[in-house]
Formats: C-alpha cells, sequence, structure tokens
C-alpha cells in the first residue's frame, strides 16, 4: 500500500502543484520573482489554481519581504524509475529531492548595494534503482546520490 501511495505521490504532486515552471540558475529564480512580486497585487483575488506562485503571496506579506529584497523559493523533483527486464530483478524505486533556498538582497534596504545572502537546503530521498535491481555501479536516477539532508 505504501509503494501504490508514493507513485500516486510521485506522479501527480508535481503535476497539481506546480503552477509556474522556472528552469534558470537560483540568482535569476530570485531576481524574476523580486520583479513580479513587486508589482502592484491584483484587484481581483485570483483563485488559487492561477496563482504564479503555489503558496500564493501570504496576505500580501510575500510581496512586501520581495520589495524588501526577501524572496523564498521550494522546488520537488522526483525520479520514478523501473526494471521490467533483466538485471538482478524486477521493480520500482523513487528518488525525490526536496530543496528550499532563501535569499535577502540588502541592497533594497542599506547601502550595501550588491551584498546578498543566499541559503538553501536539500532534502534527498528514495532508493537507489541501479544498486537494488539493476546490479550496475553507476545510478540511473538523476536524483539518487546522498539520501539525506544538506
Amino acid at each position: 500500500m505504501k509503494k501504490y501511495l508514493l507513485i500516486l505521490l510521485a506522479t501527480t504532486s508535481p503535476l497539481l502543484c506546480a503552477t509556474h515552471w522556472f528552469a534558470g540558475t537560483a540568482p535569476d529564480r530570485h531576481k524574476e520573482m523580486r520583479e513580479h512580486l513587486s508589482k502592484p497585487e491584483p484587484k481581483e483575488k485570483l483563485p488559487w489554481y492561477q496563482w504564479k506562485y503555489m503558496t500564493g503571496d501570504w496576505n500580501g506579506n510575500r510581496r512586501a519581504l520581495a520589495r524588501n529584497g526577501v524572496t523564498f523559493s521550494g522546488s520537488f523533483f522526483t525520479d520514478c524509475l523501473g526494471n521490467p527486464i533483466g538485471g538482478r530483478a524486477r521493480g520500482f524505486e523513487y528518488a525525490g529531492s526536496l530543496g528550499l533556498d532563501m535569499n535577502i538582497d540588502f541592497g533594497k534596504t542599506t547601502k550595501l548595494k550588491g551584498l546578498e545572502f543566499y541559503f538553501a537546503a536539500v532534502s534527498r530521498s528514495g532508493s537507489n534503482l541501479s544498486s537494488k535491481k539493476i546490479g550496475n555501479q553507476f545510478p540511473v536516477a538523476q536524483l539518487y546520490g546522498g539520501q539525506n539532508v544538506r
């Protein structure tokens, strides 16, 4: 039952949660967030499925923080892989990566233009399909590698 729940979560959560895809670097992502959140709040409230960011505007607090140079970002990625034939055994394994990061631009509120503080944390979970089912040395999952919090 647990494995089926993981499969369901891994395959549907990115589709349900992602309302905005961004493939740039962390500084680019935070710059884009500051630019977007610096715009005035829409006069009418948008339904949750039209929000640019999954957690919304936090009752205007997210915009206020962004105007002062503080932005938060998060991501969740999954690799759902299976070995249907060959190797040691048939089976399915999951690898996931949850990332949270924060950027503070001190140039927005002080005379220290160009000084920024960036913090990131990553939590990886799941199993290595290569070692458990296939029997090779190189991981086939892009997200697998040191399944812990960093």
